[in-house]
């Protein structure tokens, strides 16, 4: 197998994790590989009353820590898309959660998942 395809195959079992981490956690998940024009979201979930907009990001925890990978989306363009599927939905007055989700895998049976909530906004309008 070669590099890309180890790293695709790395990314499928992150966001795979990372949406059973969110659904034993509460979260219902909506969407997964979400896209639009100003961005997009590896997993939509509801919590309660809020939208949560998750980036997943993996690594091999065998290889060097990349700090990079941690933070890869910035966070306007985050907003930005999170507000274009609330107004495509609807629910443009509703609460918004950003959250990013990395998922450390060490050998093919074992993943560390590190999860933050990275900020709530209200609605897209405030």
């Amino acid at each position: 197998m070669d590099v890309q395809d180890e790293a695709a195959l790395l990314e499928i079992r992150a966001k795979n994790a990372a949406a059973n981490f969110l659904r034993k956690h509460g979260y219902e998940i909506v969407e997964r590989d979400w896209r639009c024009s100003e961005g997009g979201a590896d997993i939509v979930a509801r919590r309660e009353r809020a939208f949560v907009f998750a980036e997943v990001i993996s690594q091999d925890g065998n290889g060097p820590f990349e700090e990079e990978n941690v933070a890869s989306t910035e966070k306007g363009e985050r907003i930005a898309a999170a507000c274009a599927f609330m107004r495509e939905r609807g629910e443009g007055g509703g609460e918004m959660r950003f959250e990013t989700v990395l998922a450390t895998f060490f050998g093919k049976d074992r993943a560390v998942l590190t999860h933050w909530i990275d900020g709530c906004i209200k609605d897209c309008d405030g």
